[in-house]
């Protein structure tokens, strides 16, 4: 007789307590992470959109900067930057915010930054293609009637883009439940992702060096 499927295996696994924590820190990482970088996703196509050529192009260099460089490289220059004697808590004392360094390193919010760092990328260019496709004579007639800019944008801009939106929130998110070199360099023992608990079972409770079955 065939088996019939069960969700016994589901259970088992959601009754592990270090599961059940690895997936709510990798919701909760994944959505503050998406929320930020879609917000600074959409700033930066805001501007790229009103932009002339040449800044265009130099910001479209700037953005697409995370897609030219490993992931590896990224996770430790932030480390360098947030790090307790780094670039960043010396400029924090030097204007005298602080009078001792901050701890900004191995905690979430540094998963976060390093995360929005490498994402950003896929925020910006969903919401600036909706931005592009919305029809300048749009404005301009709202602007003819006296509309403000914040009108504009509120009744105008915003709810034309909301496509791009969508589709770059949906993409970080997805994108960003996956990651796992970043929770390690920059995060902390309670950060720890799904993907660095698959990563935990398969390498420290699988014995790799033992006989192989095959000749």
């Amino acid at each position: 007789m065939g088996s019939s499927f069960t969700g016994n295996a589901y259970q088992r696994v959601l009754e592990d307590p270090l599961v059940v924590r690895s997936l709510i820190n990798t919701l909760s990482i994944s959505l503050a992470s998406t929320v930020v970088t879609v917000v600074l996703g959409y700033v930066i196509a805001l501007v790229l959109w009103r932009s002339g050529t040449v800044t265009r192009v130099i910001l479209f260099a700037v953005v697409l900067l995370p897609f030219w460089t490993g992931i590896l490289v990224k996770n430790f220059a932030w480390a360098v930057l947030l790090q307790d004697n780094g670039i960043v808590n010396s400029f924090l004392q030097t204007v005298g915010l602080t009078d001792a360094p901050i701890e900004l390193l191995h905690n979430r919010l540094a998963v976060i930054i390093g995360m929005v760092h490498c994402l950003l990328p896929y925020a910006v260019f969903p919401i600036f293609s909706s931005l592009t496709s919305i029809d300048d004579r749009l404005a301009l007639a709202a602007r003819s009637l006296g509309a403000k800019e914040a009108s504009i944008f509120r009744r105008i801009t915003l709810p034309l883009s909301t496509p791009g939106i969508s589709a770059a929130g949906l993409l970080v998110f997805i994108i960003s439940t996956g990651f796992f070199i970043t929770p390690v360099v920059m995060g902390g023992p309670g950060d720890m992702m799904i993907a660095n608990q698959i990563d935990y079972y398969a390498r420290q409770l699988t014995d790799f060096s033992g006989p192989r079955p095959w000749p």
